[in-house]
């Protein structure tokens, strides 16, 4: 028994589709308004994926673009983890650390490096002890 999944896509094909990561994926997914997927795979836990219907999940990403801000496209109003790091005087793995934490913006990926808006983290630097005020 096959069924067809063409209608169906992934969490990984939704961030690669939108330019997005899949933490941000992971935010809208939360959402109670993003539509019900179904789980694939064999077995219990290991190997099962939710896919959800792809008519849905683009009118949801058009419906969550339309609430979130859409960020500015300028290079310097973003910074890299390595950008970051050089700027407060942390290690890459603090800063890392910190990119994992609940109330770190979402970011952006520019080829294979992610950047991160700099308002929100000079923020949170700030909360953090990393900036003087």
């Amino acid at each position: 028994m096959t069924t067809e999944t063409s209608d169906h896509v992934t969490k990984v094909q939704i961030a690669a589709q939108y330019g997005v990561t899949l933490r941000t994926v992971e935010r809208w997914t939360a959402d109670e308004r993003w539509p019900a997927g179904r789980r694939r795979g064999r077995g219990r836990g290991v190997g099962r994926t939710m896919e959800y219907p792809a008519v849905r999940v683009e009118a949801a990403v058009r419906e969550i673009a339309a609430r979130e801000a859409e960020p500015a496209d300028n290079a310097e109003d973003y910074l890299t983890r390595q950008e970051i790091a050089e700027r407060y005087g942390r290690s890459l793995r603090t800063v890392d650390d910190w990119c994992r934490a609940a109330d770190w913006p979402a970011g952006r990926r520019r080829g294979r490096v992610m950047e991160y808006p700099a308002t929100p983290v000079e923020e949170i630097a700030r909360r953090r002890g990393a900036v003087q005020a």
